[in-house]
């Protein structure tokens, strides 16, 4: 009887358990099992978008949306991450890649990708690379690969346009330019220019006049983007800020100039701070920290005399960066008081050797954009040239050419924003060659 007990007890035991199993299987009660996270950094790579400064190039956007993303997604694979196709699948980083096309040719499209990195919808890295550039998130997104190390929220890389746009072609608006990316350049390395010289000068605050808004930090900017991208040595640049610029610091500066460059050398002026019309000539001056433009003759610096004065030695080239606008209205011009801003600006005279950048035309102003302190013009010139976005070929030199390119276009848009009109001129004289011609910075080869 036990026996008989003992069996009748254990056959329900034998016959349900296969039957447990045989019912899941059929009616797949069973949940299945999930796909596992890999050790290894995973990321899902969206579709890329693009997006064109011409027009001309719109007809090569399959074919850029599609290289974009191959070859974004050939980096992350190279690079030991894993690649994770559906985007339903469990995946710890979401990349979203942005193509900015520059300008195209036989050579096809040539600009930058920028790649932002998500982690449960926070940025939480972005990086940028040239199309025709390997892509490298190993060292991109290092702390990525070291999670001990918290991962900081970055802005864009790009803030005057969307890191990564959900609109494929020219958006009609653009998100401000920010300000925090100005104070953090990643200057790329320039090859070393040994017969260049600069004087770099940046007066916010005047003795007697209102602040410059920001020249003092874009003069700082754009000095140490002239030592580290545009390889020029740390010795042959003069600096001269606020209080230490007034006339008699800059007489000084510009005779050790004159005194440097030697025969066939370049020199390169920046200026940022106030401009004015001298009245009742037009005739466009500088202004020194104690500059009157009540009195210009003896306080102010003549523009057009000034760059005669630097390119006597007839063999040497001169390039003159000014953010500052002579039409005595805006953020960077001023005018004796009580006279209105009805002065007709002259033109400065085209000067052999010389080649002349300004921020804007002799009748508009130039002034800032929303989201930065300095001037607009400044920050795409450091922009372009210090970050290498200028290269539109993609040659590794940045001539003066391409800069204007880079540069007039944002300007002129971000300037629309702030409901005025700002573009940018460039003056060349004979002798010192077309704009194309004039190379401002290479970069110094990978070893």
């Amino acid at each position: 009887m036990a026996e008989k007990a003992r069996s009748l007890l254990q056959r329900p035991l034998i016959v349900a358990l296969p039957l447990v199993w045989t019912v899941a299987g059929c009616l797949d009660i069973m949940p299945p099992i999930p796909p596992q996270r890999p050790s290894t950094p995973s990321v899902h790579v969206e579709a890329a978008t693009v997006e064109f400064d011409d027009d001309k190039c719109q007809p090569l956007q399959q074919e850029v949306v599609r290289r974009a993303r191959r070859d974004i997604l050939s980096g992350f694979a190279s690079s030991g991450w894993s690649v994770i196709a559906a985007k339903a699948d469990p995946h710890d980083l979401n990349a979203r890649v942005h193509a900015h096309v520059l300008g195209c040719g036989s050579f096809g499209a040539a600009g930058n990708l920028l790649v932002q990195l998500e982690r449960d919808g926070r940025t939480v890295g972005s990086t940028q690379v040239r199309m025709d550039q390997a892509f490298r998130p190993e060292i991109a997104f290092r702390s990525i690969l070291e999670p001990e190390v918290p991962i900081p929220a970055q802005p864009p890389t790009t803030p005057h346009e969307p890191a990564v746009a959900a609109v494929a072609t020219k958006p009609a608006t653009s998100p401000p330019l920010a300000a925090e990316e100005h104070n953090a350049p990643d200057w790329m390395i320039g090859a070393p220019q040994p017969a260049m010289w600069a004087i770099v000068i940046g007066i916010e605050t005047y003795r007697d006049l209102p602040a410059a808004r920001g020249a003092r930090a874009d003069a700082e900017s754009f000095a140490e983007m002239a030592r580290v991208a545009m390889g020029i040595p740390e010795d042959h640049i003069r600096t001269l800020l606020d209080t230490r610029a007034t006339h008699a610091d800059l007489d000084k500066a510009f005779a050790w100039l004159a005194a440097s460059v030697p025969p066939g050398g370049r020199a390169l002026l920046y200026y940022g701070g106030h401009g004015t019309p001298q009245v009742p000539t037009g005739t466009s001056y500088l202004l020194p920290y104690d500059g009157d433009p009540r009195d210009l003759q003896h306080t102010g610096l003549d523009l057009g005399a000034l760059l005669k004065s630097m390119s006597q030695n007839p063999n040497r080239e001169v390039i003159a960066v000014v953010d500052s606008c002579f039409s005595g209205a805006g953020p960077r011009s001023v005018l004796p008081e009580g006279t209105r801003p009805l002065v007709r600006v002259k033109e400065v005279e085209r000067l052999a050797r010389v080649a002349l950048f300004t921020a804007s035309a002799s009748d508009q102003i130039a002034g800032s954009a929303p989201g930065i302190q300095g001037g607009v013009f400044s920050w795409f010139v450091t922009d372009g040239l210090g970050r290498g976005r200028a290269d539109i070929n993609g040659d590794g030199r940045v001539t003066l050419q391409e800069l204007v390119d880079w540069v007039r276009p944002r300007v002129a848009r971000e300037s629309r924003r702030d409901a005025r009109q700002q573009e940018p001129q460039v003056v060349l004289g004979p002798g010192i060659g077309s704009a194309s011609e004039i190379v401002l910075a290479r970069s110094e080869p990978a070893r």
